[in-house]
């Protein structure tokens, strides 16, 4: 909690109250709406071509997860060791001027295999949200995340931009924005459940 100077108006004349603890300020998002992002996401050609997100590269999925499986903490730091939260959150504002807002699991899969870890983050810059992912061959791979949701949860849709180099606010699509679409789960007759 940050503390204030409060000062008090009398009649008379001015009273300064010093060091009183004001409360935290509420955060713009918080962690129960990013928790709606997890499940498994798998990407949708048919839907990126309908959005416009076209790769110029014929090789852009091998760069790119072709699906991935989230799952956010209820609290920043769940199951990802306090050390690597802070190192990761310095990184963040101080590199990227980004704030970290929610931290968890992340499985992706691509068509050659990245090396990239298990933790995720989710970071915020200037409204706009971030999904990062620990790599070997950079600190952290992600991009700039767009949620929208459907009707029921199955009909939600999440885009990436993997190339969130332009400025915040862009509405340019670049060559490395992918739509993904849940990974529907279906019953079986004998009640286990299997991914389409």
């Amino acid at each position: 909690m940050k503390r204030f100077p409060i000062v008090v108006l009398l009649a008379a004349g001015a009273l300064l109250i010093p060091h009183v603890r004001a409360e935290k300020a509420a955060e713009p998002q918080e962690v129960e709406h990013f928790r709606a992002w997890s499940g498994g996401w798998q990407v949708s050609v048919e839907l990126s071509r309908l959005l416009g997100y076209r790769a110029k590269r014929a090789d852009a999925t091998m760069d790119h997860p072709v699906s991935f499986e989230l799952s956010i903490d209820k609290e920043i730091g769940g199951r990802v060791h306090a050390e690597k939260v802070a190192g990761y959150r310095d990184l963040f504002n101080r590199k990227l001027k980004h704030r970290l807002v929610a931290t968890g699991r992340c499985q992706m899969q691509f068509e050659i295999d990245a090396g990239i870890g298990p933790d995720c983050f989710i970071t915020e810059q200037g409204g706009a949200m971030f999904l990062w992912v620990e790599a070997p061959y950079v600190a952290v791979y992600g991009g700039r995340v767009s949620i929208t949701r459907g009707r029921t949860p199955a009909d939600d849709m999440l885009a990436i931009d993997f190339n969130p180099t332009l400025k915040t606010g862009s509405k340019k699509k670049t060559p490395d924005t992918f739509a993904f679409r849940r990974v529907k789960k279906e019953k079986t007759p004998s009640g286990r459940v299997t991914e389409e």
